[in-house]
């Protein structure tokens, strides 16, 4: 499967249709996907251990990591350096696409 992006001016209107269907085929893409990696992953948690399939998927264990856990952060602090304080910053303003239908 290859694709090409053309140099062509589009529309708004192209742009925005273009903009829905892309997104749609992608969540559709994303939920054959998982159906996939469900039916990858039983045997490997049954069995536990790493495993490849045909040389295109590995499988490999995740996890493990330490994180912070910010509500047991929250407890611990005064609630007033969370509001615009040292430990809460505001993320950069920008905009984002939704699809409307």
């Amino acid at each position: 499967m290859s694709t090409t992006t053309t140099a062509k001016k589009m529309t708004l209107r192209e742009a925005a249709e273009q903009w829905v269907e892309t997104t749609r085929a992608m969540e559709g893409l994303k939920q054959l996907r998982d159906e996939a990696a469900a039916v990858l992953l039983a045997p490997v948690e049954k069995a536990g251990k790493e495993r490849a399939f045909f040389g295109l998927v590995r499988a490999e264990p995740t996890g493990g990591n330490l994180y912070l856990d910010q509500a047991a952060v929250r407890e611990e602090l005064p609630v007033d350096r969370f509001v615009e304080g040292d430990l809460l910053k505001r993320q950069k303003r920008g905009w984002t696409l939704k699809a409307m239908r």
